[in-house]
């Protein structure tokens, strides 16, 4: 599935999560499938970040491997959902993108904006799992 549970087995909706985490979730819910394991790595994450990197999405990680196990921001995920979609938007640019194409909503209720999002915050296991099902909904699975 696109979320593993917990040591325990539990979900915990309301966690945050780290961009490692992200960007699995992220693969398997647009190609409907995990990856396979075609090659050593070290970790668990390689093949995800190897993915998305040659295809020029802006996963931090890649390179830093510290920033795999940090807890992402929203405003990060806008601008690796953009690349996504073929578009490399930063900052407010990629936020006002995922906006408009009601990929994500504000974290204010009602407020659908910029300051709405509240790109700074980091995103929950809940949030990523909607933000999923809003892409494949707008026709982004592949």
């Amino acid at each position: 599935g696109i979320v593993k549970g917990n040591e325990n087995g539990t979900f915990k909706p309301n966690q945050n999560v780290t961009e490692a985490e992200f960007i699995r979730m992220l693969v398997v819910g647009l190609t409907g499938k995990d990856l396979e394991d075609s090659y050593l790595t070290d970790r668990w994450s390689d093949k995800y970040y190897n993915f998305l990197y040659f295809k020029n999405y802006p996963v931090d990680g890649y390179a830093d491997l510290q920033l795999r196990n940090k807890y992402i921001t929203r405003e990060h995920v806008a601008e690796i959902v953009s690349s996504a979609d073929g578009v490399n938007f930063e900052g407010d640019q990629a936020i006002q993108y995922v906006l408009g194409k009601k990929y994500a909503l504000g974290r204010i209720p009602g407020e659908n904006t910029i300051k709405g999002y509240m790109g700074h915050e980091t995103i929950t296991r809940a949030e990523v799992l909607q933000l999923i099902k809003n892409l494949t909904d707008h026709g982004m699975a592949n």
